[in-house]
């Protein structure tokens, strides 16, 4: 099945992770969901051209939509995710506090991240102040990200810590649960990502660095089983682990060489305490120190979550009911590579459930031409509506018309039969002429309409970002040979200087529709908050 175009509630979003990239296509109609479709790209660590595969990857999945708008959803790349308390304070206060209480809690200089927080609606029993979950990443693999996106053809609406993308599908399918304490287990490649839930909030994140990969490679040291040296290879140890999961140590099971799996154990036993002493630690803490509601489900979502034994693993270890995060929130359509829905893929979807509505770790300047690209819309979006308007109205009105002459052209057959009625034909011919003296200069607008879309189109290539145009004058000149025309526009406040006045005058000068430019007034006050206003004059060619 191939899809060639979005619809403006399709949506696509990609989880990106160090070493792999999964893309799902989806709708959103209300609060139904539906997965269209699915993609994913593994890479080894031992590639050296990361990037660009990644790049290949996202222009062949690009290459089948056009207006394709992406929701990221980002671990690893420095993503660090926390849970911080701060006194009552303002807004802007907090928002500066967030970003260097982050600078302890992060592996590289702060001015090298971009941050954001997610302020909690309920406050601790015991202390009185503002609480907030907070996420950093480091800015340059990021813009790299995004650069490879737009590359691509795509644009970013929004980047999201896979923390926040998993919450945010957790919350579509446990809407049940949510009423007691959940924990949410990622199980990933690299790391496992702890989410603790108390309603449909999200309370507590942690990461720590154990995942899959560490249970493979240990799973390749070498064994010695009845006087018999045993090495496995990176696939077969993977394979091993895909297909035994979390081992038991009483397991009399042999596996497919030719040793039992209680043999095994011992070589992950190590990392399966690890794993349960750390997701063990945290929730003893949330229930301690933070507990809104104790902690009284697990559940697994990510690629990890279908690990054989995983479920009962956690249950037994720990001592609260675990089991697999199921998407009865999601629905698929028929296509083949959708039929079932693959927990690998939760969190872009996540992503995508997000929309930008968590903590949104989208770089300012992208979201500055967002707000600017939107700006953009509505001004084309009200130019059509009004070109609609005019249009219905010179329809009727030329209807109007021909309905006038078809009366006169009857009078005038009847003229020689029916006495004439001189004041009347002359009352109807004085309407029709009124009529279209009102209609003329609809219909002159109309027949005009190309060229005012293209100057419309050639003055929105022109403007610079930082230049918001207020009103357009158009009228004739005394000897009606020419059209003049005549703009308001101001500064934005954020970036005023003469510079990009003149490039938009210049642009306006060497442009095949203007002529006779000149700045007619320029009012430099940066002291006021609506910036530089100014005014610009011509002729249209």
């Amino acid at each position: 099945m191939s899809y060639k175009k979005t619809s403006s509630h399709s949506f696509i979003g990609i989880d990106f992770s160090q070493y792999s990239i999964k893309a799902v296509l989806m709708d959103k109609n209300g609060d139904q969901l539906a997965l269209k479709k699915k993609w994913i790209q593994r890479f080894s660590k031992k590639e050296s051209d990361i990037r660009d595969k990644r790049r290949a990857f996202l222009s062949k999945l690009f290459a089948e939509f056009k207006g394709v708008e992406v929701h990221v959803a980002v671990s690893g790349y420095g993503v660090t995710t926390r849970r911080l308390p701060f006194p009552q304070m303002s807004d802007a206060e907090l928002a500066e506090a967030v970003k260097w209480q982050m600078k302890d809690h992060i592996a590289y200089p702060v001015d090298q991240a971009i941050s954001g927080y997610l302020e909690l609606d309920y406050a601790s029993s015991t202390k009185k102040g503002r609480e907030v979950v907070a996420a950093a990443i480091q800015a340059e693999p990021l813009q790299e990200l995004i650069q490879d996106i737009e590359e691509a053809r795509g644009k970013v609406l929004s980047v999201t810590p896979s923390a926040c993308a998993t919450w945010m599908i957790a919350r579509e399918c446990l809407t049940q649960e949510l009423h007691q304490g959940v924990a949410v287990v990622d199980f990933g490649a690299e790391t496992t990502e702890v989410i603790l839930l108390s309603g449909d909030q999200i309370s507590l994140v942690r990461e720590f660095s154990l995942g899959t990969e560490a249970f493979v490679r240990a799973l390749m040291e070498k064994m010695v089983i009845d006087n018999r040296a045993l090495a496995l290879t990176r696939e077969q140890a993977s394979q091993l682990f895909q297909k035994q999961g979390m081992m038991a140590i009483d397991s009399t099971e042999v596996t497919d060489f030719g040793v039992t799996v209680s043999q095994v154990v011992p070589l992950i036993q190590s990392l399966q305490e690890q794993l349960l002493t750390e997701v063990g630690r945290l929730i003893d803490y949330y229930n301690l120190e933070i507990g809104q509601e104790a902690i009284k489900k697990i559940y697994l979502c990510g690629g990890g979550s279908r690990l054989p034994h995983m479920a009962d693993f956690l249950d037994k270890g720990l001592g609260i009911q675990t089991a697999v995060l199921e998407y009865d929130a999601v629905k698929t359509t028929d296509a083949e590579d959708v039929s079932t829905v693959d927990t690998s893929f939760d969190i872009a979807m996540g992503a995508v459930m997000a929309q930008g509505n968590t903590i949104n770790l989208l770089p300012p300047a992208y979201r500055k031409q967002r707000k600017l690209e939107s700006y953009s819309d509505k001004v084309w979006q009200f130019f059509a509506l009004v070109v609609g308007i005019c249009l219905v109205i010179c329809l009727v009105l030329k209807g109007f018309s021909m309905m006038l002459d078809a009366r006169i052209h009857k009078q005038m057959l009847t003229w020689e039969e029916m006495a004439p009625d001189y004041l009347e034909i002359s009352a109807l011919q004085s309407e029709r002429e009124d009529v279209d003296e009102m209609g003329g200069p609809i219909s002159e607008f109309i027949e005009q309409q190309p060229l005012w879309e293209g100057l419309f189109k050639e003055v929105s290539q022109l403007v610079p970002p930082d230049i918001i145009l207020t009103e357009w004058f158009v009228e004739k000149t005394e000897d009606r040979s020419q059209i003049q025309f005549s703009i308001l526009g101001s500064l934005l406040g954020d970036n005023m200087d003469n510079a990009s006045l003149s490039r938009f005058v210049r642009g306006l000068e060497e442009s095949l529709f203007f002529a006779e430019v000149r700045l007619v007034r320029s009012e430099m006050d940066f002291s006021q908050a609506e910036g530089a206003q100014f005014e610009i004059e011509g002729v249209f060619e």
